[in-house]
C-alpha cells in the first residue's frame, strides 16, 4: 500500500534511515526528480530538483494497518502522512507508474512527462525562459505554440526546456 509522506528537507537522511528501520526490507521509497540545466558564467550547471519538493512516496504492505502507520507519525524528519491514502491507492499508483514511465536511464523525469501533463498555462523551470509564465495557444505532435507576454514562441519537443503546469 502506498502512502505519501511530507518530510522536512533538512532531515531527509534521518527520515530515510528511520523509516527503513521501522518497515524493514518490504519498504520502497520513491521521489521523482528532474535534472535542470542552467548556464552560469559560460558553464553548464546541472541541478537535481525533486518534482514534488518535500514529498516522498512510500510503499509497504505494513501500511494497510492504520495503527502501524500512526506509530510512524513520530519518525524524525517526517512532518506527516497525507490523509486519505487508503481511498486513493489507484490514483497514487497511477501517478507513480506514470512518473516511472517517463524516467530516463539516470532516473530523472523527462520533458515528455510535462508535455502530456500541461493543459493551458505553465511556467518554465529551465532554458532561456526560466521563471517566465506562458499560455498555450496550440498543442501538436511536434510541440507547442505559446504566448510569453506579447510574444508568440514555438517550442519543439526536441528542445530541453522544462516547465510545470500552473
Amino acid at each position: 500500500m502506498w502512502v505519501v509522506a511530507k518530510i522536512n528537507r533538512k532531515k531527509i537522511n534521518l527520515f530515510i534511515k528511520e523509516i527503513k528501520e521501522k518497515c524493514g526490507d518490504d519498504l520502497v521509497l520513491y521521489r521523482p526528480s528532474i535534472q535542470l540545466e542552467k548556464i552560469r558564467k559560460n558553464k553548464l550547471e546541472k541541478n537535481v530538483k525533486p518534482l514534488l519538493e518535500d514529498y516522498f512516496f512510500c510503499f509497504s504492505k505494513k501500511f494497510k494497518d492504520i495503527n502501524f502507520t500512526n506509530t510512524l507519525s513520530y519518525i524524525k524528519g517526517l512532518n506527516y502522512f497525507l490523509t486519505g491514502y487508503i481511498n486513493n491507492q489507484k490514483e497514487i499508483y497511477k501517478f507513480v507508474e506514470n512518473c516511472k514511465f517517463y524516467q530516463n536511464s539516470k532516473g530523472f523525469i523527462t520533458k515528455e512527462f510535462f508535455y502530456n501533463l500541461i493543459s493551458t498555462k505553465g511556467k518554465f523551470v529551465s532554458g532561456p525562459f526560466t521563471n517566465m509564465f506562458f499560455d498555450i495557444i496550440e498543442k501538436n505532435k511536434q510541440g507547442f505554440k505559446v504566448m510569453i507576454g506579447n510574444y508568440k514562441v514555438s517550442l519543439s519537443k526536441k528542445e530541453n526546456n522544462l516547465f510545470l503546469p500552473v
